[in-house]
């Protein structure tokens, strides 16, 4: 049986030895090895080791037992303590880890930027050593089993290569104070396409079962199956024509919404206040409580379908100050959004935007007709408000239980509003104030973290170019995937972007769907040590 001191390895270590000792032997009994008493080389005489079962250990040798390895622990006092604790060794039932995602995300946080870098190092060369590590097992250890500290950092990909990469580039974002207020914004119809999210619907149970759920309402509805308009066999100009069809494109941006949202919640992000453009006010609309799910499919569906029976039109985009450019507008043609201060939007006949999106070339104004298939929010509406209306009277309105900032009045949703179907009948009609209700947004909620919950990057370029947005963090969930990358990989970017931010996410549930297991030999944190050695003259 070997024996040894761990005072011949650090020194007198008083009140702390017994301690020390218990962690020398839980390491000896974990790594399998058995550590040495330094400068041993002879016992004393008077301890007769020969006719007894022990020997002094002066070489780092393995611990090969016949049996179950178990060490003592003695910690003598000379106020006449003694203590003494048996370890043994534990037969852990081995738990395979499952199949993950497709893609890894992890987090690094310190108290100082030095502290950050110095870990970010200290993991880049373990992963050098650890080249077969289960890249899913670490993350999820670094996620769950370490405390957010103000300096912080991510990074995402599907190896360690990739992972090893982008710890060394990333910057260290600081968190002055946590964010506690989330606000979800909800894009409008433009922002679709195909296949959007996909990889989240195939890997993600919350987001597929969302997406389902919507789908076999919608069938019930139409008997159509809106999962073929989304996700397509083929991805070709029928698919496309088909997705840009505002009779599917309204209840596959509603869905997509409502999908990407629940999953945000599920990692434990929560709302705190909602926006949404157009089509996207109405998901608002559902997570506050103003109408159930399958009436919110009822509303969409009939919305979509009403609209795609009118007539044609289309849609100009303008940069400018609209305040400079109203003066020149016809009054046949609308002002279908006011996005931000110098980006709004009008609506009307086609021949009427191509006649004035001349003029404003000339004019040197820049402009671009929109790839719509009506004139959304203008007069050309008209004609099916009252016969939406009467579908609105069908249903129960509630007043929203959770903010809704209007982008019909550019203020709070108020009860009254939320409970009229003229509010929202005339919704699709009525000028979308998005750049007033954004402002509205921003002055009752200075300090506010904002997402977009749909395709694209609509609502999160109106907020980025509004100048009481500038210190807020903006974020869009899924963008249009670049070559070889996902839907993972934006909402990932998106998710370390919050986090970085302060917002707090629950890993637990972010893993819930998996069988994660903690590795334990991964780098300590990185203390910034100082040196107060005193150097002898």
């Amino acid at each position: 049986c070997a024996i040894g001191s761990v005072k011949s390895n650090i020194g007198h270590l008083t009140a702390a030895s017994g301690v020390t000792g218990l962690i020398k032997a839980a390491l000896s009994i974990y790594n399998k090895i058995l550590p040495p008493s330094i400068n041993y080389l002879k016992p004393n005489p008077y301890i007769n080791f020969k006719d007894s079962s022990f020997y002094v250990n002066n070489t780092l040798k393995d611990w090969k037992p016949a049996g179950e390895r178990i060490a003592g622990v003695s910690s003598f006092g000379v106020g006449g303590t003694n203590v003494h604790v048996i370890l043994g060794e534990q037969k852990a039932e081995v738990v395979y880890s499952s199949e993950s995602k497709p893609l890894q995300i992890i987090t690094l946080s310190a108290k100082n930027e030095s502290s950050l870098n110095g870990y970010a190092e200290k993991l880049d060369k373990f992963l050098v050593k650890n080249p077969n590590i289960n890249i899913a097992d670490l993350a999820f250890t670094l996620n769950t089993q370490r405390d957010g500290f103000s300096y912080r950092k991510f990074a995402y990909g599907e190896n360690v290569e990739s992972i090893s990469k982008q710890i060394k580039i990333k910057k260290t974002k600081t968190v002055a104070a946590k964010v506690k207020d989330v606000v979800f914004m909800f894009p409008g119809q433009g922002s679709q396409f195909i296949n959007m999210g996909k990889a989240l619907y195939l890997g993600e149970p919350v987001f597929k079962n969302a997406i389902d759920e919507c789908a076999e309402y919608f069938k019930d509805l139409t008997g159509e199956d809106i999962l073929q308009i989304i996700y397509p066999e083929n991805n070709n100009e029928i698919a496309e024509s088909n997705l840009k069809n505002t009779k599917y494109s309204q209840p596959a941006l509603f869905i997509l919404g409502y999908a990407i949202a629940k999953l945000w919640m599920h990692w434990g992000v929560y709302p705190y206040a909602f926006i949404g453009h157009s089509i996207g006010e109405f998901v608002a609309a559902y997570f506050s409580g103003v109408f159930s799910l399958q009436d919110a499919i009822k509303i969409i569906s009939s919305r979509g379908k009403l609209m795609s029976e009118l007539p044609s039109g289309s849609m100009l985009s303008v940069r400018g100050k609209y305040n400079e450019i109203q003066e020149i507008i016809p009054s046949n043609i609308s002002i279908a959004a006011l996005n931000s201060s110098d980006l709004f939007v009008l609506a009307g006949k086609t021949e009427d935007i191509e006649r004035f999106s001349k003029l404003l070339n000339e004019e040197g104004v820049a402009n671009k007709i929109l790839q719509t298939s009506h004139a959304f929010h203008s007069y050309m509406m008209d004609d099916v408000i009252i016969p939406f209306k009467n579908i609105l009277l069908e249903v129960n309105l509630s007043a929203p239980l959770i903010p809704i900032y209007s982008t019909v009045t550019g203020e709070k949703l108020k009860d009254e509003e939320a409970t009229n179907a003229d509010y929202w009948a005339n919704h699709l009609r009525l000028t979308v104030q998005f750049e007033a209700s954004a402002t509205s947004l921003l002055k009752n909620n200075p300090d506010v973290a904002l997402i977009e919950m749909g395709p694209g990057n609509a609502t999160t370029t109106f907020f980025k170019q509004h100048p009481l947005a500038k210190q807020n963090t903006v974020i869009n969930s899924l963008d249009f995937p670049k070559q070889n990358q996902t839907a993972y990989h934006s909402i990932f970017n998106a998710l370390g972007q919050l986090w970085c931010s302060g917002v707090d996410v629950n890993w637990n549930l972010f893993y819930s769907s998996e069988q994660r297991n903690k590795i334990y030999n991964l780098p300590t944190y990185h203390f910034n040590r100082s040196s107060y050695w005193v150097e002898p003259k």
